[in-house]
């Protein structure tokens, strides 16, 4: 909550130049008066960002820091820059030169958390519980050999290779779990002032990685979006069983593409079970292009039927809320994501697995996860199901921006997750998180894909670009293909955009069609775009060469008017990446709509061609042609454009807030 600004009563002179004004000699004696205050506080004034760097290349360069580079490998530097940072905010006094003490004291934690880590992994060959496809504690974690069987006819030899890569993404979780919980959370560490009683808080750091781990292997083992081989679907009857040949899925998305009649698809099994789409179940609707899907009629999906009458919808058929009904909720949950092994063949029938959102489906593994880290912390369930005696609410976790609400899941949520707002660099594996879409691809064409409630499945170092994310419908991939496979419909749209412009222009005389509208893409699409032609300096653009898919003179943009999206001018630049506002300072405004139009000014626009090597797009042409008015030259321009390429760059991904802002996270909260 934000402070509401008290006012007070000045009782000096009225006169703001004398109040205002201070001495260098003033201003000496404050600034010392201010560091004796603190020193008597026993505060020290916290490290920037460069004090930690230049502390770290001191302590690295040589000494015990040195050679424990190879107990840390990947996470040596991440570890070492947050354990500086903790442990001279507990003790000022280790942040003297040449920082001996605070060396030797992670020097000491490394080894604590290196040895820990063995524990859990041993080796290859001699794999300790944590280190092998399958764990011997109760309850147990996935059985890596059961689900790499992920089709019904895989054959031995490729469930062995892909158990294999499990092992290895596992041993690689572990320890990326541990050395990243230790670095962050420092109340997982005991004693932080000693210098040689370094030991850590057992309990709750086993609870931390066994919830992270089970919830990230959870996503990638049940969900839909497994998988490599391709689909065999039979259908024996309108109502089910519909088998697609894979085994261990308990989650989908209560929707399904008509579009793939080959072999193998949904549509062939269909026609040879001789029946159509019209002739499904009625909780069923078919929508035509440009979805061309048939989906459940309920907004909210479906759970699968031995759970059902445990779960109602609330808040406009969205929200599922849990029904105990005589069952507790450790029973509900066994119904509704059994965890036993083998997965049990029911769910080879599509018709036996829950059928829901990515929100709602992250809310139940993030659940299933605290269910199974209290077992494991306590060795039996009446933990959770005290917990979840009010039951458990599936819906929306995470907001735009600010922190998530724990109580979201269930009424005393807070007392098992936080609800954060983190740097970057502070995400750990097991993070629930949101990526953002494209706000022009969300809103204007209404995607199921608009955003995407994601786990991050690994992250090594400070930099986004190296987390591994896996959503519902979204296999594991590196944040930029990640965030790329969600704008990639959009890529497709601008690219029937440039050959719309070209085709109409080329049949027309151009300099009567600066406006272009209609529905581009399918006949019977649902929206219209204005295509608008605009040089922003009156240059004389045109293609760079022949291989653009945009073959006409000039640069040419969609418009989208800030009433429509219902945005600031601020937030639609952050929301539309890669668009421009027009700048009636240097620019030349757009020549139709100049005068038809009068909120030409409160509008964005996304190109569909780019300024060619102009490093930063139209942003940095722009920035070029702002810096060159500033020094009273006219503006450089270009002449040539290059058809615009989308990428993991056109979506705001972490940042729905815009580049750098904190993110909103849920996770499991460190429980001393």
């Amino acid at each position: 909550m934000q402070a509401t600004p008290t006012h007070v009563q000045s009782t000096t002179s009225p006169n703001r130049s004398r109040v205002n004004k201070v001495s260098p000699k003033h201003t000496r004696h404050i600034l010392l008066l201010i560091g004796i205050a603190l020193l008597l506080s026993g505060c020290t004034p916290a490290l920037t960002d460069k004090d930690v760097l230049d502390i770290f290349a001191v302590i690295t360069a040589t000494g015990v820091l040195s050679q424990r580079k190879s107990r840390a490998l990947t996470e040596f530097d991440h570890f070492v820059k947050h354990r500086i940072r903790a442990l001279i905010a507990e003790n000022s006094s280790w942040k003297t030169a040449p920082y001996t003490i605070l060396a030797n004291r992670i020097a000491l934690e490394i080894d604590r958390v290196a040895t820990f880590i063995e524990e859990k992994l041993g080796t290859p060959d001699a794999p300790g519980n944590l280190g092998g496809a399958i764990d011997s504690g109760i309850p147990a974690h996935v059985d890596l050999q059961d689900v790499a069987k992920m089709y019904v006819d895989d054959g031995q030899e490729l469930v062995t290779q892909r158990g294999a890569s499990f092992v290895t993404a596992r041993r690689q979780r572990v320890r990326r779990i541990v050395w990243r919980a230790m670095a962050i959370h420092s109340n997982l560490w005991k004693a932080p002032s000693s210098t040689t009683d370094v030991d850590i808080q057992l309990v709750p750091l086993e609870e931390i990685l066994n919830r992270r781990l089970r919830f990230v292997e959870r996503m990638i083992h049940t969900d839909s979006a497994q998988g490599d081989r391709g689909l065999k679907w039979s259908i024996t009857a309108a109502g089910g069983p519909w088998k697609d040949n894979m085994r261990t899925v308990l989650f989908e998305y209560p929707f399904l593409s008509v579009n793939d009649t080959s072999p193998g698809s949904f549509m062939a099994a269909l026609t040879t079970a001789g029946l159509d789409v019209s002739g499904l179940s009625s909780n069923f609707a078919f929508r035509g292009p440009p979805r061309n899907e048939i989906r459940y009629k309920v907004s909210a999906g479906r759970v699968r039927p031995s759970v059902s009458n445990h779960w109602g919808l609330i808040a406009d058929d969205y929200i599922w809320k849990m029904k105990l009904d005589g069952k507790t909720p450790a029973q509900i949950f066994d119904l509704f994501a059994p965890s036993t092994s083998p997965v049990n063949t029911a769910f080879e029938d599509f018709w036996e697995r829950n059928w829901i959102f990515c929100d709602h489906m992250v809310s139940v593994l993030e659940v299933d996860a605290l269910r199974f880290g209290l077992f494991r912390r306590t060795g039996n369930e009446n933990a959770f199901n005290d917990a979840a005696d009010d039951g458990v609410k599936l819906s929306v976790p995470i907001p735009r921006t600010g922190s998530p609400d724990p109580n979201s899941l269930m009424n005393n949520g807070s007392d098992y997750f936080e609800g954060v707002a983190i740097s970057v660099e502070d995400l750990q594996i097991g993070d629930l998180v949101i990526i953002w879409n494209n706000y022009f691809f969300r809103t204007l064409f209404k995607t199921d894909f608009g955003l995407e409630n994601s786990i991050i499945s690994d992250i090594t170092g400070d930099e986004p670009r190296n987390a591994f994310l896996v959503g519902h419908g979204a296999p594991e991939k590196k944040y930029t293909e990640f965030v790329g496979g969600l704008v990639g419909d959009l890529g497709k749209i601008m690219k029937a955009l440039r050959k719309f412009i070209t085709d109409k222009m080329n049949a027309a005389d151009p300099s009567h069609n600066y406006v272009l509208t209609g529905a581009v893409l399918k006949p019977t699409a649902p929206f219209v775009l204005e295509l608008i032609f605009w040089n922003p300096f009156d240059e004389d653009l045109k293609p760079a060469d022949t291989h653009q898919e945009l073959q006409v003179p000039g640069a040419w943009w969609i418009r989208v008017s800030l009433a429509a999206v219902d945005l600031p001018l601020e937030q639609a630049l952050i929301l539309f990446p890669k668009s421009v506002a027009i700048d009636t300072t240097i620019h030349t405004p757009p020549k139709f709509i100049e005068n038809a139009a009068s909120d030409y000014k409160d509008s964005v626009y996304i190109p569909l061609s780019m300024p060619k090597g102009v490093r930063g797009g139209w942003i940095g042409y722009f920035k070029q042609a702002k810096d060159d008015a500033g020094a009273g030259l006219p503006p450089t321009t270009v002449s040539e454009l290059e058809d615009a390429k989308v990428d993991s760059d056109w979506a705001p991904g972490f940042h729905y807030a815009g580049p750098g802002t904190k993110i909103p996270v849920l996770r499991p909260k460190v429980r001393i």
